[in-house]
């Protein structure tokens, strides 16, 4: 009632329903879901998710403001629960709780696969960009070759999600501490901050084939 009649109403919501959040509001065809990823003055992606309402144009004008100020707007087809970003780190929160409460691995082992195995590629290329570049012939070829090695490797994850009961959530605390406690969480967030500047930079500088 009190915006401006060319005002675009977006909730950053990560987790809830735009279509829910705005039943009942009026003008709900200005309204959009706009979600940053943490921290989001670092971090350029942004989820898009319209109402089943909104106009077209609200969506354009979104994303094009976004990009305008640095972003990196992805459109969201339809609503899922979790989004884009939090289901895909979801799976692998999950599975990486897993490979330690079950004794496959320790906290530093996989927080270092990641870090230094899988994340410095995730840098680079998404999941299938990445599947891409592992054959010579590209994804036809890497899925054809892999795809029953993955499929019995999909079939051995847990499909039990941990609890994140106090149990759990200490036995991964105390490796924290051990592994990260050194320093106040605060100074660990402007490391990843600087780094993450540099990272984007060097991609801007050499954006690849």
């Amino acid at each position: 009632r009190v915006a401006g009649p060319s005002a675009i109403i977006a909730s950053s919501t990560s987790a809830l329903d735009i279509n829910t959040i705005t039943r009942g509001v009026m003008r709900i065809d200005r309204c959009i879901t706009a979600h940053p990823f943490n921290p989001p003055h670092i971090v350029p992606v942004v989820e898009v998710l319209p109402t089943e309402k909104t106009n077209p144009d609200v969506t354009e004008r979104t994303v094009d403001f976004l990009k305008s100020v640095g972003q990196k707007p992805i459109i969201m087809n339809r609503f899922i629960v979790g989004y884009l970003i939090n289901r895909i780190q979801a799976a692998v929160v999950r599975e990486a709780i897993h490979l330690v409460t079950s004794g496959a691995a320790s906290v530093e082992a996989v927080d270092t696969l990641m870090s230094d195995g899988l994340g410095l590629r995730w840098a680079l290329f998404g999941s299938f960009g990445i599947n891409h570049t592992n054959a010579d012939g590209g994804l036809r070829e890497y899925y054809t070759r892999y795809g029953k090695a993955y499929q019995s490797i999909m079939n051995d994850l847990d499909s039990s999600p941990p609890t994140f009961d106090p149990e759990m959530i200490e036995i991964i605390a105390r490796s924290v501490d051990d592994l990260y406690g050194r320093a106040p969480v605060a100074d660990h967030c402007r490391w990843r901050d600087r780094l993450v500047r540099k990272i984007r930079a060097l991609k801007d500088e050499d954006p690849g084939p």
